[in-house]
């Protein structure tokens, strides 16, 4: 997992709560503040908050004075900031996890190609060379699946036809 990904709901659930805090005190200390905020209950400014972070208006609570207009507007931004933050985080961490598995993938891919031609000496007496030699003329195709397989470069084409590979 990314550094910091797991760290972003802690980081939400802080401000969040940072939030609740500043605008239950400013109701405290100016009970002006805030229009509908009967009694000053803390889960009514927890209501308030996620409201105003969620964007939706979940209470009857509204902000009368400059400074709670001011932290009204701050909680908006700062949920679209998470917000933005969470997404990013996550689709790191699936990067991540994409890449692994590709390194995961490509490692079994080099092994089947490994067992591949360890199977044909066996069988055969034939070294991976000397298989593609006989196979380049008419099945250029399998002769690059296997040679990307084993991570080598693979044969040009030309016109359908192509050479096969100089044993030297």
């Amino acid at each position: 997992m990314p550094r910091g990904a797991s760290r972003w709901p802690f980081r939400h659930l802080s401000q969040l709560l940072r939030n609740i805090t500043e605008n239950w005190a400013l109701y405290k200390i100016n009970p002006g503040s805030f229009d509908g905020a009967n009694g000053s209950i803390f889960l009514l400014f927890l209501a308030y908050s996620l409201g105003q972070v969620a964007t939706a208006n979940t209470t009857t609570i509204q902000p009368l004075s400059s400074i709670a207009t001011f932290l009204a507007t701050a909680e908006v931004f700062s949920g679209i900031l998470i917000l933005v933050i969470g997404g990013f985080s996550i689709l790191t961490a699936a990067r991540d996890t994409y890449r692994e598995d590709l390194q995961d993938f490509s490692e079994a891919l080099h092994d089947v190609a490994t067992a591949i031609d360890k199977r044909i000496q066996a069988k055969y007496s034939l070294t991976a060379l000397q298989l593609e030699i006989s196979l380049a003329v008419h099945r250029t195709s399998t002769v690059n699946m296997l040679r990307r397989w084993r991570g080598l470069a693979e044969l040009p084409e030309e016109d359908g036809q192509s050479t096969p590979p100089d044993p030297a």
